[in-house]
């Protein structure tokens, strides 16, 4: 793997296995937004992939499915506002 981490992440966002494994974590919570219980329309990393230490375990954190969660786009823009002010 080459160039910046941020780019590594933004290549993995665009690739046909996370949207193969985004639909497969909104099928998992029945579309339902986990933390309101609206429509979730987007999936959200509990530990990101950017703030990973490692380039190794920003990979693991991008694909684990324990690690993902279905959230509506409100919840999910508090969750990264949230993650970003940690």
């Amino acid at each position: 793997m080459q160039g910046t981490l941020s780019g590594q992440v933004a290549e993995w966002r665009s690739s046909k296995r996370w949207k193969r494994l985004r639909l497969r974590i909104l099928a998992r919570d029945n579309e339902t937004c986990q933390e309101c219980g609206a429509l979730a329309q987007e999936v959200h990393h509990i530990n990101p992939p950017m703030n990973a230490p490692t380039r190794a375990c920003a990979y693991a954190r991008m694909w684990t499915e324990e690690g993902l969660v279905s959230l509506c786009v409100k919840c999910h823009r508090r969750a990264d506002a949230e993650q970003g002010a940690a």
